[in-house]
């Protein structure tokens, strides 16, 4: 995720081959496999994350984060969970 916003911000990664959007990691997995769900990691900045940044600590809580369900743009990061792979004629 992020590949737009980083190539339109001009912060793409060197190393990185291809920006995927949504529907083209979308696409790729239900190329591959019968049962694909995706999830965005997304974290909640609520009180504790703003105290934590003004007395230094750097430390991310894992309660801050949460899942849902979907391929979010203002996402950090995707997560995929495949089953079932495709048999794939030769």
């Amino acid at each position: 995720p992020n590949g737009t916003k980083e190539l339109r911000n001009r912060r793409g990664k060197a190393y990185h081959q291809r920006q995927f959007s949504a529907q083209d990691i979308d696409q790729l997995l239900q190329g591959w496999f019968e049962d694909v769900q995706c999830f965005s990691q997304l974290y909640r900045k609520n009180l504790g994350h703003y105290l934590r940044k003004l007395t230094g600590q750097r430390e991310h809580r894992a309660g801050n984060y949460s899942f849902p369900l979907g391929l979010m743009d203002e996402a950090k990061t995707w997560v995929a969970i495949c089953r079932r792979p495709k048999r794939r004629k030769l």
